[in-house]
């Protein structure tokens, strides 16, 4: 499928920028000091944060951390030596496995990009899932989106999985959380069981948009980062 600005659809790996190759390289660089400021940021803890009724730890990752279709090792310039400190697990078709360490402590984490993009806009961030481990804050399979635009406020994403489960998520900024950790295992349940994902989420402009995930590869990528952080 061609991609372009005025489709509506936006197909995986495509970028949104002004015309023109200079544009876009411009449009690349900011992307990557972008990166850099909040790899950095990560690196502190500063991006680690408290949510949900319950208070249970969340990781917070920005589109820079993703950048380029999860390519990490895009990254260059002062902050690559942190980038290089994120390990790949692998590729598993549509998911890719990552873990770093944030004081001693292993945080592992998965994610994937959208198959297809739908909505009326002409230019958004990158959009992502990621599901984290944190052995050293007792949690995990902790679920989180990145729209790559901000909520309208007072919104919840509603995410459906094989046309059969569906969950609704609280928004923030341009991230969507779930409720709880009961909700997080029910969600990765479903996922585990599931073949297609459907994100709907409305922008602060009222822009309705509609992400679909392939979950080809889920299990395979969840079960190494498990392996990898000691989580059952």
């Amino acid at each position: 499928m061609t991609c372009t600005a005025s489709s509506g659809t936006r197909c995986r790996g495509c970028f949104h920028t002004r015309s023109g190759a200079t544009k876009k390289g411009e449009a690349k660089k900011a992307m990557r000091s972008k990166a850099v400021r909040n790899l950095d940021a990560l690196r502190s803890g500063q991006t680690a944060r408290w949510h949900g009724a319950r208070g249970r730890a969340g990781l917070f990752l920005t589109a820079a951390l993703l950048f380029s279709g999860l390519a990490l090792s895009a990254v260059v310039g002062p902050g690559a030596a942190w980038a290089d400190a994120i390990k790949s697990l692998g590729g598993f078709k549509h998911w890719n496995a990552y873990y770093y360490k944030e004081d001693g402590a292993k945080v592992c984490y998965i994610a994937s990009s959208p198959v297809t993009e739908k909505g009326d806009y002409t230019r958004r961030g990158e959009v992502f899932i990621l599901v984290t481990h944190r052995p050293a804050t007792k949690t995990k399979d902790v679920v989180s989106f990145q729209a790559g635009y901000s909520f309208k406020g007072a919104t919840e994403v509603v995410v459906t999985i094989d046309a059969k489960m569906q969950f609704r998520l609280f928004t923030e900024g341009d991230m969507a959380w779930t409720q709880d950790a009961a909700m997080d295992q029910a969600f990765v349940a479903a996922m585990q069981k599931g073949s297609r994902m459907v994100v709907v989420g409305t922008s602060k402009r009222g822009t309705k948009t509609t992400d679909s995930y392939s979950l080809a590869g889920f299990t395979a990528s969840r079960r190494a980062i498990s392996l990898a952080c000691g989580v059952e």
